[in-house]
């Protein structure tokens, strides 16, 4: 969990604590993390210490690699994305494009999701049975 501290007024949280959090999310380790933005696992190790702090190039490969804003990891903001970034995703990934449209044409979808999306995986793959039941039947 990432440490929020009152500075001046805003609500800030340090790039080190941000960092190890978004790392943990993923399960990636140090050593993978440090390979696919370019720099050492030691690096990485430096960042999530607070003893060394990475430049701008790599601020940006590290925000890209995990879909988050610069200003999400300096601590800036609490949204990981912008608007922006979003609409940058959904103009590059075709599925995911689809995939809004329908939610937001088909508000049974919305609402399927928003019953659906705590449950355990093994809860959704019962339901996933009972949808192909009824797909069955209706294909006969």
């Amino acid at each position: 969990m990432v440490n929020y501290t009152k500075l001046g007024g805003n609500i800030m949280a340090e790039f080190k604590d941000i960092l190890k959090q978004l790392r943990d999310e993923k399960e990636i380790y140090q050593k993978d993390l440090a390979e696919v933005i370019g720099v050492s696992a030691g690096a990485i190790t430096m960042y999530e210490t607070g003893r060394r702090f990475p430049d701008k190039d790599t601020l940006d490969k590290i925000a890209n690699y995990f879909y988050v804003s610069v200003d999400y990891l300096l601590g800036r903001t609490k949204e990981k994305s912008t608007v922006d970034d979003l609409k940058r995703k959904l103009a590059s990934d075709p599925k995911l494009e689809l995939l809004l449209t329908d939610f937001l044409c088909r508000k049974d979808l919305l609402l399927l999701y928003k019953l659906t999306k705590d449950l355990a995986p093994e809860d959704v793959m019962k339901i996933i049975d009972i949808v192909k039941i009824i797909d069955f039947k209706g294909n006969i």
